[in-house]
């Protein structure tokens, strides 16, 4: 396939199986919101998806209410700058599969990756190259169930500006250390935890724990 895959399925909400084991993606320059609203969704194959090409996978799968699992292993983010939403709203979800080494150098946005997925109980990033991020915002917003994430090899750098809701609705979440965190120039961490109910630890980086600066928004970082 050639060009941009925007879309191609968008709003099928009668779609319940997708093999696309056998379809070629090695040209696709995108593929935002490929999926988007198909919430029947319970079964889809993208083992064989080649994405070193694409540079938007922003909503990806957003909306795909029914899939319990995605295997990604096949996914590399060369060029991609953008994973924005790309799992929003994928409430059933429990866990994703990504490769065990994962170029993603130019991603700059990974807001809303994971915002809504109440059933995700495991994530892996470890393999995530987050240098260049400079948003985090509802990251993992509501995901209700999950009762950790290792975040160790999660280094942001200076360029990370926004963290707002990163957290916020994360109520299985008992501690969470963030000391890979480097946010000397971050201008919000609002409502970053707002509504961790059971998070009793959090480890955080010399950067945020000595910050004074006027410019940085910290409302309703712990509320609730």
């Amino acid at each position: 396939a050639n060009g941009s895959l925007g879309g191609m399925f968008r709003g099928c909400d009668q779609l319940v199986d997708c093999d696309l084991s056998q379809f070629r993606t090695q040209n696709a320059v995108g593929m935002p919101y490929m999926f988007a609203g198909c919430s029947a969704l319970q079964e889809l194959n993208v083992i064989s998806f080649d994405t070193m090409t694409a540079s938007v996978m922003n909503n990806m799968f957003d909306g795909c209410s029914s899939l319990p699992t995605l295997n990604l292993t096949s996914f590399q983010l060369v060029r991609a700058t953008t994973v924005a939403n790309m799992f929003k709203d994928c409430s059933s979800l429990t866990t994703v599969d990504f490769p065990e080494v994962i170029n993603s150098h130019s991603l700059n946005d990974m807001s809303g990756m994971f915002d809504g997925c109440e059933a995700l109980t495991d994530v892996v990033l470890d393999s995530f190259d987050t240098m260049n991020v400079t948003t985090y915002n509802n990251m993992f917003k509501n995901c209700k169930a999950l009762p950790s994430m290792n975040l160790n090899s999660f280094v942001t750098n200076v360029s990370a500006k926004t963290f707002t809701s990163m957290f916020e609705g994360c109520e299985s979440l008992t501690s969470i250390d963030i000391t890979s965190f480097d946010v000397p120039l971050a201008t919000s961490f609002a409502s970053m935890f707002k509504n961790c109910t059971k998070l009793t630890t959090i480890a955080y980086p010399a950067s945020l724990k000595n910050t004074t600066g006027t410019s940085q928004n910290l409302s309703n970082m712990f509320e609730g």
